[in-house]
């Protein structure tokens, strides 16, 4: 287990720039971790995933959901991102539905970092 985490975190710091302004609680409470991932993640994507989710600026992603036979685009504000039964996920604010929704992060077949920001606030509802 302790080496499957060491790969994970490994990941997350190859996503982040050399210096960060942040401070390190803000990343502990944003990311979940529940067991190993099954399905291989895109570094790529899981980059641009985990850039958004640190800076705070909304990602367009192109997406299949699990019952699509296509793929949608969607812009979309991450949240968090949790291990949820070996999957990685993206818990986000899907423009398109004004919901909260959960994107499992291998669906994803394209995401773009966007210059649009938002405030965290508006997923805690303060």
């Amino acid at each position: 287990m302790a080496k499957q985490l060491a790969q994970v975190f490994q990941k997350i710091t190859a996503a982040l720039p050399e210096k960060m302004p942040l401070r390190p609680e803000r990343i502990y409470h944003r990311f979940s971790f529940n067991m190993p991932p099954a399905k291989p993640v895109d570094t790529n994507i899981w980059s641009v995933v985990v850039r958004g989710l640190l800076h705070q600026h909304s990602v367009q992603i192109t997406y299949r959901a699990m019952e699509s036979k296509r793929d949608k685009d969607r812009l979309v504000d991450p949240y968090h991102i949790a291990n949820l039964q070996g999957e990685w996920c993206v818990i986000a604010h899907d423009h398109r539905a004004n919901a909260l929704s959960q994107f499992a992060i291998p669906r994803i077949k394209q995401a773009a970092l966007t210059e649009k920001r938002f405030q965290l606030v508006q997923f805690l509802g303060l």
